[in-house]
């Protein structure tokens, strides 16, 4: 059973989303023993960027109104 997955991502210039590499077991026991003042900001900031992301993604289609 997968508890989590780590999903490498890129977002081009033009939109579109390219999906890198998936991994199992994300590595962030690495990220943490380097920089442990940071933690919070691992799990918080992808679902920030989501949300910053989505809130773009409205301002776009509001403008082609």
């Amino acid at each position: 059973p997968l508890f989590e997955l780590g999903l490498d991502i890129c977002l081009t210039k033009d939109g579109k989303v390219w999906l890198l590499d998936v991994n199992s077991k994300p590595g962030k026991h690495a990220f943490i023993k380097h920089s442990p003042e940071k933690r919070e900001l691992l799990y918080k900031g992808p679902l920030e960027y989501c949300s910053f992301l989505t809130a773009s993604a409205g301002e776009k289609g509001a403008e082609k109104r």
